[in-house]
């Protein structure tokens, strides 16, 4: 990718962020190498290694993969033959082997072919088992070598110990018999130049026989080895000399087994490292929520409710103040041109498409929602810079003709361009014109496009090309601030004279100024402000539509899970009755055998006929029983009234009554309302109940009985407040709480909408403060709902 392009975008900075999921050097390393690249099944292979591990640790715990080292240089420095391996670097080979080896158990006991990518690498670990062991017994995590290296350092070690032992208790000895001549300094056993010696007072120097080693610093004391112990010492220096060299043995033994295994050590580490990196991407997948996009080969894309990567950072501790963006570009629309004022947030929206598309071809998930699918692109091009003031000059203006002059001899009908206002940094007109210029070529070459401007010229080239879209970010007259949201198919306005009133402009100024802008370009503005009011009503009514939806698909679960509780309870009483009749039948025939036996031979014969019949009558018992066991018994005959709105009905199959709220034009369904639910059902399903005729109790257990506050009050599961004003939606909200937690219901969804993000932060505070509510969120599929838990009566 163009190296200008991954700057002005700042993928270095995600780059930066990433390294601190990694957990070793070599994942940090893999990071920094980390870059784009055009290749479909590359990408496709990375974006599926990061899914998988995302999973593994979803379902499986981490990935062990802590504690290796980077050993490169240590594995380069043992290539020469006779070359000696540090202690402390031996640990850190034994802790690359020992996380190889908890890396490849870790996959083991997951069941295959699960997760191929990753375990094909995980596959290619090498385990040194007898290296891993001869490290493990022979030296300690702080480097010491350990007595199991090797029986005869074991006996060294054993005989220095005894050795010590022995010239201890003869010095020990000694100073008690010189210490009442008054020669000794102090009643302690001491070493010096690794000898052991005898604090003696300087002025007796000369009736002690033996080795001057040292003096104290005051001059007072002299430490001397009697002649006697100097064999003893002597015996101590030569074990030791024998502990050193069996130490430097183990150490060259142990290094040529590192030698030996070196290509299998590397061939881990690089598995190791490769699996550091990837769990970085899942984790940062983790944080930020991210989603693994769809790649498609052909030159489209569609991002929905994604966020700039920069911003999550610049708002870690708070995420909600980051405003997701919707945009998608095909076949039919090559080019998106964002209008409006600087300081828009134009270019947030042209870097949030530019950065995701780097991050896509890099093999990272992205923040956005799951239905999201990007092109790979041959290059993403960008020319966006810090130019947004009104000291442009033509040096700013040359450097970016320059670099668009550049990306015009390399664009394709692969390449996506990102161009940062277009035609600025030099006279209006001829700006506008060029820009739209090169809006022509990008579009004859077929090239996608996205583009900031404020323009008023390029604005209508998007009205009158139809493979170009406008776009504008939302902007709040009431705030005098945009609030980020892209509005797709409207142009962006300079909202100058509403700015201009608002902060106190005499009105006749502001009414003069009109009639200087033009009758033309006043009615361009009233047609821009109706889209504007026309795109959130739509807005509106399609969140009705999708909560209504949502409305519609957990009825239907909630139905089919009645159905399914009714069906099962069903055959459990047609089974236990057919167990029961079983017994009986069983127990009548033992009774009649028993009766029989003690009747006399003439009577007994007639007997045995009545018992015959009544074993054939038995059997055709049974037969009747077992053809109920699975067919639905059916609905006990009711009187029926007239099916009107209002009524009381009976649902057929299910042990429920309700209330008529409305019934269809052609008369073959209605609309019920059983308790909080609402749902549609055929007439023919229907049992409408008698005046006077009370419904029958449902069947079910006591822990299936929810509080309500009222027989005739019903709460829906969700309430809808788009388009209402903050205090109308607020007392709205507060009401429905109190009556769904009076009614029993353990959860609700407020629908509120996306807009300029107001109402939807209001809510947020009101539930915060709610005395009912326990927790909520934003809907997983549907940023303009709200999730609430209630919390129990």
């Amino acid at each position: 990718m163009e190296q200008l392009t991954v700057q002005a975008l700042e993928f270095d900075k995600v780059k930066t962020y990433l390294q601190q999921f990694t957990c070793s050097s070599l994942g940090a390393a893999h990071v920094a190498e980390m870059s784009p690249i055009a290749e479909f099944e590359t990408i496709d292979v990375w974006q599926a290694e990061v899914s998988e591990v995302k999973e593994l640790r979803a379902l499986h715990g981490a990935l062990p993969i802590q504690g290796f080292s980077d050993l490169r240089e240590i594995l380069a420095e043992a290539r020469v033959e006779g070359a000696m391996i540090e202690p402390l670097d031996f640990w850190r080979i034994y802790k690359t082997l020992k996380t190889g080896r908890a890396v490849t158990k870790y996959l083991a006991e997951i069941e295959p072919p699960a997760y191929p990518r990753i375990r094909a690498k995980v596959e290619k670990i090498c385990l040194v088992a007898p290296l891993e062991q001869a490290i493990e017994r022979s030296i300690d995590e702080e480097g010491e070598i350990l007595d199991g290296a090797s029986p005869k350092l074991k006996q060294i070690r054993k005989d220095v110990r005894h050795a010590r032992e022995k010239i201890q208790a003869w010095l020990q000895q000694y100073l008690q018999r010189h210490e009442a001549q008054g020669h000794i300094q102090d009643q302690v056993v001491t070493l010096r130049h690794n000898r052991y010696v005898v604090p003696v007072k300087a002025s007796s120097r000369g009736n002690i026989k033996g080795i001057v080693h040292d003096q104290s610093s005051s001059g007072v004391t002299v430490f001397i080895e009697p002649v006697e112990t100097v064999e003893m010492n002597n015996q101590i220096a030569e074990l030791e000399l024998e502990e050193r060299q069996e130490i430097q043995r183990i150490l060259l033994e142990l290094s040529d087994m590192v030698r030996a295994s070196r290509i299998e050590i590397e061939e881990t580490l690089l598995i190791l490292g490769e699996l550091d990196f990837i769990n970085a991407k899942a984790r940062l997948s983790e944080h930020w929520n991210c989603q693994p996009p769809q790649l498609v080969r052909e030159s489209r894309f569609t991002l929905r409710q994604a966020r700039h990567p920069l911003l999550l950072i610049q708002y870690e501790q708070d995420a909600q103040k980051v405003v997701p963006i919707d945009i998608q570009l095909d076949e039919a629309r090559r080019a998106l041109l964002i209008t409006g004022p600087n300081t828009g947030g134009k270019t947030v929206s042209l870097k949030t498409v530019g950065l995701l598309f780097l991050m896509a071809q890099a093999g990272l998930h992205l923040p956005v929602a799951k239905d999201s699918v990007v092109c790979v692109f041959d290059q993403i091009f960008a020319d966006i810079g810090d130019l947004q003031s009104i000291e442009q000059n033509l040096s700013t203006f040359s450097s970016h003709i320059s670099h668009i002059v550049s990306i015009l001899a390399q664009v394709t009908n692969r390449s996506v361009v990102l161009l940062d206002e277009l035609g600025a940094g030099t006279d209006p007109s001829e700006g506008a014109s060029l820009g739209v210029a090169i809006l022509e070529y990008l579009d004859k070459v077929n090239a996608m496009c996205l583009a900031t401007t404020h323009h008023d010229a390029l604005k209508s080239y998007a009205y009158t090309h139809p493979r170009t879209l406008n776009a504008c970010v939302e902007f709040d007259v009431n705030t005098l601030s945009p609030t980020y949201h892209l509005l797709i198919g409207i142009p962006g306005k300079s909202n100058a004279f509403v700015i201009a009133e608002r902060l106190g402009l005499p009105p006749h100024l502001i009414e003069r100024a009109k009639a200087l802008m033009g009758e033309d370009l006043m009615r361009v503005d009233h047609l821009i402000r109706k889209l504007t009011k026309e795109n959130e009503e739509l807005e509106r009514k399609q969140a009705e539509v999708e909560a209504k939806y949502r409305s519609v698909l957990r009825l239907e679960k909630e139905t089919d899970r009645l159905a399914a509780s009714a069906e099962k309870k069903r055959q459990e009483i047609l089974g236990k009755a057919l167990e029961e009749a079983k017994m009986i039948i069983d127990r009548a025939a033992r009774q009649s055998q028993e009766v029989l036996q003690s009747l006399p031979k003439a009577t007994r014969q007639q007997g045995k006929e009545q018992v015959k019949a009544l074993h054939q009558t038995a059997a055709q018992v049974h037969q009747e029983l077992q053809k109920h066991k699975k067919p639905v018994l059916p609905e006990p005959e009711l009187p029926r009234g007239e099916l009107v709105v209002g009524g009381r009905v009976k649902l057929a199959g299910l042990e429920q009554t309700g209330t008529v709220l409305s019934l269809s034009k052609d008369g073959k369904s209605a609309e019920i309302q059983v308790g909080v639910m609402r749902v549609d059902m055929p007439v023919s399903q229907l049992v409408p109940l008698g005046k006077g005729q009370k419904p029958s109790a449902p069947k079910i257990s006591v822990a299936e009985v929810t509080p309500i506050a009222s027989q005739e009050q019903t709460v829906p599961f969700e309430l809808v407040i788009v388009g209402k004003t903050v205090d109308d939606a607020l007392d709205r909200v507060t009401k429905y709480l109190d009556q769904a937690f009076l009614s029993g219901m353990s959860s609700v969804s407020i629908v509120h909408g996306m807009g300029t993000g107001k109402l939807k932060q209001a809510v947020s505070d009101c539930l915060r403060k709610h005395p009912y509510v326990t927790s909520f969120a934003v809907d997983e599929f549907n940023y303009g709902m709200t999730n609430v838990v209630l919390a129990r009566r």
